[in-house]
């Protein structure tokens, strides 16, 4: 994870150019916008989406249950793995304090904030009434202390354009800040399905809702489009979550804050892991062969869907198969090796600071390179035209790869025991690796340089 202290300082000092001079700001967001990854994705931080039922307590949902979770897991490395815990504060603890005594109302945004930094919150299992209008134990609130925020920023004023919304929520997230944001929705917003998470205001039921808070935990430049958290439980949208476009989001978004958590005693631990993308290449056009060149400039990206331990594409990939991976924000001291299982090849192995970036924006590299592409060997009845990607910080001895086919074809079982077999403790159990659900992207927790995050890509359709 990046560190922060330096970043916040820049964002405070921004924000008095932001007042002074605005002209200056804008120019300043562009030279850092150049620079920001392409995706952002912290569900990896996040507790399960909750549900805030019939009390409107969307703001302390989105700032407290979680900006703040995330804030303190990332502070504490932890990872939403299925052999951890998930931080999840408790936005009831907030909620039930500014609110007034009533559950039908709303709780301010500043006031939820300022409460959060001068009293903090508590695990979400030490407090949770199903009355808003039950009050904290004094040795509750003794606990919370625990859990302040060192701070909070407005990121625009009111009457702010559409472009200066995006790119300060944009420029937050890049530093691995969630954003929690106040939208105008519409009837149609709470009908987001998971077979199309996806906000369309303009489609369906348009009626007005009112306001909303919801926190904003990632973006994509692919997608155009913020990642979203809500408060509606997991049956809302994917999971819990959603995409709403670059555009509809500066259209409907009323206000945006960041919070920063104090300063830390110890360093902030940082995650092993990575993101890539599948990019291949489709030789025809209708039934006509087209030209290598043409063909590379219309490679496309594959939507990958994390199911039973694997990667796998929605769709049928074409044959023949050319591909490539896109590496997407590479830790600059992360090896990378990728075999396809079976094969009598040794591993690719991409190492830090191998060669310049060839991807299309700033820190990528398309592997094998901009015009190079990978073709599955024919699929024997020990191949399954898998991928074995291995993440490590420490490289892997020459030897050992050269042998890994070998050794790989003398081990027992399926694919995850013979991995086992061929790693022994040195390799980290898929459990306690987080795994976005819809693209490549694994973290897990620090550990020993020795250790080895695999994951694999199945390149047959679910």
């Amino acid at each position: 994870m990046k560190r922060k202290s330096l970043f916040w300082v820049r964002l405070w000092l921004m924000g008095a150019i932001w007042g002074l001079w605005p002209g200056l700001a804008l120019a300043q967001e562009a030279d850092q916008l150049a620079t920001m990854p392409v995706r952002v994705d912290m569900r990896a931080w996040a507790p399960v989406p909750g549900n805030q039922e019939q009390i409107n307590a969307c703001v302390p949902w989105a700032a407290v249950y979680g900006a703040g979770s995330i804030l303190f897991a990332q502070r504490q490395g932890r990872i939403a793995t299925e052999d951890g815990p998930r931080i999840a504060l408790s936005p009831l603890f907030i909620y039930n304090q500014v609110a007034g005594g009533s559950c039908l109302m709303g709780a301010k945004v500043e006031a939820s904030l300022r409460a959060f930094q001068t009293q903090g919150s508590v695990p979400i299992e030490q407090f949770t009434p199903a009355d808003c209008q039950v009050q904290p134990s004094e040795e509750l609130k003794a606990l919370a202390t625990s859990y302040r925020i060192g701070g909070y920023k407005k990121l625009f004023p009111a009457g702010a354009s559409e472009t200066v919304k995006i790119q300060r929520m944009k420029l937050m997230l890049a530093q691995d800040y969630p954003v929690v944001v106040g939208l105008n929705i519409r009837r149609n917003f709470r009908h987001i399905r998971a077979d199309h998470p996806i906000w369309e205001p303009d489609q369906g039921n348009t009626q007005s809702e009112g306001g909303h808070a919801v926190c904003l935990v990632g973006y994509d430049e692919a997608r155009q489009s913020f990642l979203v958290m809500n408060s509606w439980g997991p049956r809302w949208g994917k999971g819990g979550f959603a995409w709403i476009h670059y555009r509809d989001m500066g259209r409907h978004c009323d206000y945006a804050y960041t919070l920063h958590l104090p300063e830390a005693s110890q360093p902030d631990l940082a995650p092993l892991g990575g993101a890539l993308e599948l990019r291949v290449m489709d030789l025809y056009h209708g039934t006509e062969m087209v030209q290598m060149g043409e063909a590379a400039a219309r490679c496309s990206r594959v939507q990958l869907v994390y199911d039973q331990g694997e990667y796998r594409p929605e769709k049928a990939l074409p044959d023949p198969l050319l591909f490539q991976l896109l590496t997407l924000d590479p830790a600059p001291d992360t090896y990378l090796y990728i075999w396809e299982l079976g094969s009598d090849t040794p591993p690719l192995a991409v190492r830090p600071g191998d060669s310049s970036p060839t991807g299309p924006h700033s820190g990528e590299r398309l592997i094998p390179g901009a015009s190079l592409f990978l073709q599955p060997s024919e699929a024997g009845p020990e191949q399954e035209a898998r991928l074995l990607l291995m993440f490590c910080r420490r490289q892997i001895e020459p030897a050992f790869l050269d042998q890994l086919p070998a050794r790989y074809a003398a081990c027992l079982g399926e694919p995850s025991k013979r991995l086992d077999q061929l790693f022994g403790e040195r390799r980290l159990p898929a459990h306690a690796i987080w795994h976005a659900p819809d693209q490549i992207m694994l973290l897990a927790k620090e550990a020993p340089e020795t250790t080895i995050a695999t994951v694999m890509i199945n390149l047959k359709p679910r």
